[in-house]
């Protein structure tokens, strides 16, 4: 009878010790799962947080992008508005040279001279290419400051021109707003790729669009 309660409290421990470990067992595993579980789930929601925040950036910089692009043709317009406001003004007053020679009259040779005069005074000075550097410099970002970071021998001149080229302004369009020939502007852009080190294999319009992707 005695054996019979030993062997009975010996079977009851090691049951209850196996339960014991089986339940801390299962609640471990439990735990493991919940935690794997939550792991996921933190994952998933950091997936789509990313996931939107990348659409939003996606669409944030097709936004800059298209507005770059409407921003670049209102000055591309801009700028060869100049161009041909500046032509017209230069063959205006040339054929005011011409004629007023011709003229007999006093009165007429005086009118000639007043509206000689009134050309000139409108006449595109450095002040529009002072607002044309400005509104450049807005839509592409330190593209002047890239150019001399390159080659610091830049001048003024030739940063503009580089931006003329930039916008694949034809050379007739450039030699007026610089008011030189056009050979003049032929030799100007010679200079600019000895300055960039861009050989005449290389396209220099391509180059420029490049660094204007550069940060």
């Amino acid at each position: 009878m005695v054996i019979y309660l030993i062997l009975l409290v010996l079977f009851s421990y090691v049951c209850y010790n196996f339960l014991h470990k089986y339940i801390a067992k299962k609640n471990h595993e439990a735990l493991a799962e919940e935690k794997k579980t939550k792991k996921l789930l933190e994952l998933e929601i950091a997936q789509l947080k990313l996931k939107t925040e990348n659409k939003k950036i996606t669409k944030d910089r097709d936004f800059l992008e298209e507005n770059i692009i409407e921003k670049s043709k209102e000055l591309a317009n801009y700028t060869l508005m100049l161009s041909q406001k500046k032509k017209m003004f230069s063959e205006m007053q040339e054929d005011l040279k011409q004629l007023r020679p011709t003229l007999k009259s006093d009165e007429s040779r005086k009118k000639v001279t007043e509206i000689f005069q009134k050309l000139h005074q409108n006449k595109i000075g450095e002040e529009y290419m002072e607002i044309f550097d400005v509104n450049f410099e807005k839509i592409h970002h330190n593209f002047f400051e890239k150019l001399k970071r390159i080659n610091p021998t830049f001048t003024q001149r030739e940063l503009r021109l580089c931006a003329f080229i930039k916008m694949n302004m034809l050379n007739k369009e450039i030699s007026s707003l610089l008011n030189i020939s056009t050979r003049g502007v032929e030799s100007a852009r010679y200079r600019v790729r000895k300055k960039l080190n861009v050989t005449h294999d290389d396209n220099l319009v391509a180059f420029l669009e490049n660094l204007d992707k550069k940060k």
